[in-house]
């Protein structure tokens, strides 16, 4: 199985590094953007990013992902404020993507831990 990574710009917010994934041998493309949450696969089509997050342990691991209809944002900014000892509160952050406006908003760890919700 051969697998071709790299770096292409989001369709949505026209942020440069999205990232991108081809299976060469089922043509499979997968393609998310950390900047607004899109992204596309070839299996299930576009979707529109609502925002994204990344998450970034002081350990040195991480994960990064979007944020779907179904995600409520307070009981995620909850989680963060739960486990903040053991996060890299600097590299860590959500964004909101606002679909009028073509923008999105970018919010560190260290804000959303301070924030009262």
């Amino acid at each position: 199985m051969s697998t071709m990574c790299y770096e292409i710009e989001c369709p949505q917010c026209k942020y440069p590094s999205a990232y991108y994934e081809l299976n060469c041998r089922s043509g499979e493309e997968y393609t998310l953007c950390s900047n607004c949450g899109f992204s596309y696969t070839s299996a299930d089509g576009e979707k529109k990013g609502r925002g994204a997050y990344r998450i970034k342990y002081k350990d040195g691991n991480g994960t990064v992902g979007r944020f779907t209809g179904t995600t409520n944002i307070k009981d995620f900014i909850k989680q963060l404020k739960k486990y903040k000892n053991k996060l890299n509160l600097k590299e860590t952050y959500i964004t909101r993507w606002n679909n009028k406006k073509k923008e999105f908003k970018k919010y560190t760890g260290e804000y959303l831990v301070e924030r009262k919700i």
